[in-house]
């Protein structure tokens, strides 16, 4: 241990097993009994989430609080031993809602819909959203769309409206 508190070791201190075969040694594979997965890549760390904040009448003229809709996320990359990208798994959370609308809430990737197999884990509520087969938003010619939600009252156990997070006096 140096004076900085981190440990070194030589690479000779590694063994070079490699149980699942995929050429990524057990002490650096994520996933040492999958060949098929060995690495796993945080966004935007892996114990921290980045956040979102929403204006839903941006870009007109409203209160610019950016507070009608807060989303906290943190996506997963796993890759196989090529650096190629096998799964990505997004994880989020609604902390705050600022508005009386039932905001619904998705992303787009900049990634060709035939290299998607499947999208699961939305919550689809109130009929207003179509997906295809593969669980894409359908209507959509470039890259691929994937909602998460429709309405966030939904992911908080709540169908009140008003302010969830935003107003100390409030719930």
């Amino acid at each position: 241990i140096n004076d900085l508190g981190s440990y070194k070791c030589s690479l000779n201190q590694l063994t070079q097993n490699d149980d699942d075969g995929d050429g990524v040694i057990n002490q650096l594979d994520d996933y040492p009994s999958d060949p098929e997965i060995s690495n796993t890549t945080y966004t935007p760390s892996e114990l921290g989430w980045g956040t979102l904040a929403y204006e839903d009448l941006w870009p007109s003229k409203g209160d610019y609080d950016f507070n009608d809709l807060v989303v906290n996320y943190r996506f997963l990359l796993v890759e196989n031993a090529q650096n190629e990208i096998v799964r990505i798994k997004a994880k989020f959370q609604v902390k705050a809602i600022g508005a009386s609308y039932h905001n619904g809430f998705g992303f787009k990737m900049d990634l060709n819909p035939s290299l998607i197999k499947s999208v699961s884990g939305y919550n689809l509520t109130e009929n207003i959203v179509s997906l295809n087969n593969k669980g894409l938003e359908n209507g959509h010619s470039n890259g691929s769309t994937i909602i998460v939600f429709d309405d966030a009252y939904d992911n908080i156990g709540s169908k009140t409206g008003g302010f969830v997070n935003t107003d100390p006096s409030m719930p």
